[in-house]
């Protein structure tokens, strides 16, 4: 079964909403799950993921709702198991509220990646980048971390082991260089952020990247610049112990 999550705007309530299809003849048609997620109202700043892990789908999605004026932005958790029927409601995991400041303006700038376990690695932009990890076995958020003051476009990585200690990679633009952070799973720390590209012009807010949800020895990157010559670069990272 495939599945596909999309935000859709009601033109009679004016209300923006997370909708999930699915198809079962490799994508050829799709069929409404029936389910909505998110916050009803008109922020249109609802953006969904979903992963495959251990029998189950998740949909996390970024939220935006509103208290007397102050906005409120969070990521939000939805479960299903593998084998109940296709349209059966999802179950809601807990909600993880956002800082508010220096925000996410489009609700898009986090990555989120499965480990072996089931466990969900989420590197975000608010206040710099940071890091959250939801664990299966709890089913509860750990406090985030912070792995720089400042930076954008935040995408994330782990490491495709079956059993023991999971490294992570997250990756960021930080004043127009990209740079990356690893985890290591062994000693359960980060190390300093390293410089992986060079600066390029007007990088600082126009840097996109995008690497693989898991990797195993290699780590692809690729990313996007926005110098007098526009074009997209690939970096290739060697994940070998020695490094």
């Amino acid at each position: 079964v495939l599945w596909c999550a999309l935000r859709e705007l009601d033109n009679q309530s004016g209300d923006w909403l997370v909708s999930v299809f699915y198809s079962v003849d490799d994508g050829q048609s799709w069929s409404d799950s029936g389910n909505l997620f998110g916050t009803p109202n008109g922020f249109p700043q609802k953006s969904p993921k979903l992963l495959s892990i251990n029998g189950q789908v998740a949909l996390v999605m970024h939220d935006e709702e509103e208290n007397n004026g102050t906005p409120i932005f969070s990521k939000k958790i939805y479960f299903r198991d593998d084998i109940s029927a296709l349209d059966v409601a999802w179950a809601a995991g807990p909600e993880l509220l956002m800082n508010a400041n220096d925000r996410d303006v489009f609700g898009t700038h986090w990555s989120i990646a499965a480990d072996w376990q089931g466990n969900l690695h989420m590197a975000y932009q608010y206040d710099g980048i940071n890091y959250v990890k939801f664990d299966a076995t709890s089913g509860t958020w750990s406090s985030p971390s912070s792995l720089t003051g400042n930076g954008v476009y935040a995408t994330i990585s782990v490491s495709d082991v079956t059993s023991g200690p999971v490294d992570i990679y997250v990756f960021a633009a930080v004043n127009g260089i990209m740079y990356t952070a690893k985890f290591d799973g062994t000693s359960s720390s980060w190390g300093s952020p390293k410089k992986i590209s060079r600066a390029y012009w007007q990088l600082s807010t126009q840097m996109r990247m995008s690497t693989l949800e898991r990797y195993s020895r290699y780590l692809p990157v690729l990313y996007q610049v926005d110098d007098l010559n526009p074009r997209l670069i690939y970096n290739l990272l060697d994940d070998t112990p020695d490094q």
